[in-house]
């Protein structure tokens, strides 16, 4: 998977799902957030109305969970913001969802096998400014 969507800058990092939703601190401008584990399809052959009346109470949001079989081995899981407002998202260039403890998130942390040592360094040296050092390993996965 490092070359379909890394090559040699990549970075992988591994938790849970408790410790996902726990370990996440939403600002006041998000109004809900909608998680689950994506299911892969032939999209072509179901309307949104079947997508939608399976994943209620998602509502609108259902068809973000959902992707061609072709993906099916990503294992996707995603989560999504519901902001309070348009002028939320105006304020904002992007919603910044602060980790309340990145040692507590964060279980591990690949690198691609093909990283140049100079990025490799520079990962290394942000996760020890996080107390995260021990954490970090380049992947023998190619």
């Amino acid at each position: 998977m490092w070359n379909d969507y890394a090559r040699k800058q990549g970075v992988a990092i591994c938790t849970t799902v408790r410790k996902l939703r726990t370990g996440l601190s939403f600002p006041s401008c998000i109004r809900s957030v909608f998680d689950c584990s994506v299911d892969y399809e032939d999209l072509a052959s179901i309307s949104f109305h079947h997508i939608q009346g399976e994943l209620e109470p998602y509502g609108m949001a259902a068809k973000f969970f959902r992707k061609q079989r072709n993906y099916e081995s990503e294992r996707e899981f995603r989560m999504i913001e519901i902001v309070n407002t348009e002028k939320d998202m105006e304020d904002h260039k992007g919603i910044i969802v602060p980790i309340l403890n990145p040692n507590q998130l964060i279980d591990q942390i690949f690198i691609a096998p093909n990283a140049d040592n100079s990025i490799v360094d520079e990962i290394k040296s942000l996760a020890k400014r996080l107390g995260l050092e021990r954490k970090v390993q380049k992947s023998i996965i190619k």
